[in-house]
């Protein structure tokens, strides 16, 4: 009868420590999500602020026309950049820094970071990074995955380098190219405070710019850095 008992106590203590464990992942899990940045805060002043961010740039002629573009409109904007296109199109990579521009990491070479290895992982962070410092001067504070796409793992390793993880808010999919008029619709149809807009460096998004921050500034809408959103 006393080992009988034995076992069930064993028993029922593994099955306290699974459950135990379940929740520090679940927890840890959580705390990492949490920590994802998406949509700014309300401004307290009334300016309802928004954030332009670009994705998978430097391109040549077309990154040009986006930078063309927020300097005609004084506009500064976030740019997620792809190390190795630092590297090959680093004149205009210069020029996107020296407009004043912020510049985010966007990997090395834009792979799905959740079937990477933690080593993979650093190293498309800190191979991006040190391109950046290389023509900058400045080491990013944001990471933007490609594709969206994130595990605890790319988290922890994002912190462990001392960034921060922003995704967007407003996203119009003007990767797909549909259209000038149909990037705008969206945009303006879902714009609101705070919002953190996911552009990509494509000819119709460079297009569609001049129109789509004018409507915004009639609207009352302030153009900032991602920095600048976050910064309370």
């Amino acid at each position: 009868m006393k080992q009988t008992g034995t076992r069930q106590s064993r028993k029922h203590y593994l099955k306290l420590l699974l459950v135990a464990a379940a929740i520090v992942v679940l927890v840890s899990s959580s705390a990492f999500a949490a920590g994802i940045l998406r949509q700014g805060k309300a401004s307290n002043d009334g300016a309802k602020r928004i954030a332009l961010t670009f994705d998978d740039g430097p391109y040549p002629e077309i990154t040009p026309a986006i930078l063309k573009a927020l300097e005609e409109a004084d506009v500064k904007a976030t740019f997620f950049v792809v190390g190795w296109r630092v590297y090959e199109y680093h004149d205009i990579f210069t020029t996107m820094n020296e407009k004043g521009h912020e510049v985010g990491n966007h990997s090395y070479d834009h792979p799905h970071l959740t079937s990477l290895t933690a080593e993979e992982i650093a190293s498309q962070l800190k191979k991006t990074n040190y391109a950046v410092q290389k023509y900058s001067g400045k080491k990013p504070v944001y990471l933007r995955p490609p594709y969206g796409s994130y595990n605890d793992l790319v988290l922890e390793i994002a912190a462990e380098n001392d960034m921060k993880v922003v995704l967007w808010s407003l996203n119009p999919e003007d990767w797909a190219s549909p259209g000038v008029d149909v990037i705008i619709s969206r945009v303006l149809e879902q714009a609101s405070d705070g919002s953190v807009v996911l552009l990509h460096d494509t000819w119709q998004t460079a297009q569609m710019l001049p129109e789509l921050i004018t409507t915004l500034k009639e609207r009352g809408y302030v153009f900032v850095t991602l920095s600048e959103l976050f910064a309370d």
